[in-house]
């Protein structure tokens, strides 16, 4: 399995090892059963979230930065040797962009700027390169945290499982925006309808039922995570939620991400505090966690599933680890494996692809 790994290179941020080194960028990581080495790094500056072309040996990474400069999205070429090549990069057109979302079909691909509490959509052409942009939007409002809810903090992007509506997940002012949006990634400002979830709850990252089109929402701030229904008109409903934390644990925590297991079966969440790996079955109407896993660092900001593993990128300790995961249980076990890498943000398991394309040259 090749193993792309995402860091924090620079600010505050970058949590530097034990011989006071920072991240470089993007490191390519081969792991083969219990065993993973490092098999090229490609500098970046602060590449904390990835995407994958579907069908091309093409990357996605945001360029995570504000200020004069301002945020981008940086595009490589993934070459078979596992070494990266910048073929370009294009401003986020906003500051410190934090997630990611390629269009199933790759016509163009959505950046969503965290500090600046707006979002862009970009073209991709045919070798999956960028091709300009075609929309802006920016966020407003606000909530009751005097900290992180002062304004909007755009979080994340995700298109309803029929593709005619874009969500956005927005922290800062603890709302779901919806937006028709065009094939082409044309997003209608003008006919976008808000849906408030819990006060103070700060929606981070959420993913789709596609069996249902239910939307699985985690809450950094009040770690939950919400189950919301479509109804016919694609206004989402709030139907429950529940903690991502064990009952008696009473120290700071903050959720991170949310992804099911490839069958569905399984829902999981990471807390960064608690340190762990939530585990929820999906079945019925119920929401209730059998499991919370260590997940093996501090500060697991990002995780993906894998089969019969769950992968974790711990930002504090700088480590990344393949913990094992019970396909029939959907339990999490021992560690199978881990790597060190300073200030470890994101993990892609790159996906084989089978289109030749001249971009593999």
């Amino acid at each position: 399995m090749l193993l792309l790994i995402g860091t924090y290179t620079e600010g505050s941020q970058a949590i530097p090892n034990e011989a006071g080194e920072c991240a470089q960028g993007i490191y390519t990581c081969v792991v083969e059963g219990d065993r993973v080495q490092i098999a090229a790094i490609e500098s970046a500056i602060n590449p904390s979230f990835l995407a994958q072309h579907p069908t091309l040996r093409v990357i996605y990474a945001v360029v995570e930065r504000a200020g004069n400069l301002g945020g981008a999205v940086a595009c490589y070429r993934l070459n078979v040797d596992g070494s990266m090549a910048l073929i370009s990069t294009t401003p986020s057109f906003g500051d410190d962009p934090c997630h990611l979302m390629v269009a199933p079909g790759a016509r163009y691909l959505v950046v969503t700027n965290y500090s600046s509490g707006d979002f862009t959509s970009i073209a991709l052409n045919g070798e999956g390169h960028f091709d300009g942009m075609i929309s802006y939007v920016q966020h407003w409002g606000h909530s009751v945290d005097p900290v992180r809810q002062m304004r909007p903090h755009a979080h994340s992007s995700g298109l309803s499982p029929d593709g005619k509506f874009l969500y956005v997940a927005d922290l800062g002012t603890d709302q779901i925006a919806r937006y028709p949006i065009t094939n082409s990634g044309k997003v209608d400002a003008n006919r976008r309808r808000s849906m408030r979830v819990s006060t103070g709850a700060g929606p981070r990252h959420f993913c789709f039922d596609s069996n249902n089109e239910d939307m699985y929402l985690i809450n950094e701030l009040n770690s939950t995570i919400t189950r919301l229904t479509s109804d016919q008109h694609a206004v989402l409903i709030e139907r429950q939620s529940c903690s991502t934390i064990p009952i008696d644990y009473e120290d700071a925590n903050y959720t991170a991400h949310i992804c099911f297991s490839r069958d569905r079966r399984y829902l999981y969440g990471s807390n960064r505090g608690h340190d762990s790996i939530v585990v929820l079955p999906v079945s019925g109407t119920s929401l209730s966690p059998v499991q919370f896993a260590r997940s093996g660092g501090r500060h697991p900001r990002h995780f993906d599933c894998t089969e019969d593993s769950i992968i974790a990128a711990h930002r504090d300790t700088g480590n990344v680890c393949g913990l094992r995961r019970d396909p029939a249980t959907g339990l999490i076990g021992e560690v199978q494996f881990e790597l060190e890498i300073p200030g470890a943000a994101f993990v892609l398991p790159v996906r084989a692809v089978h289109r030749s394309h001249s971009v593999l040259s």
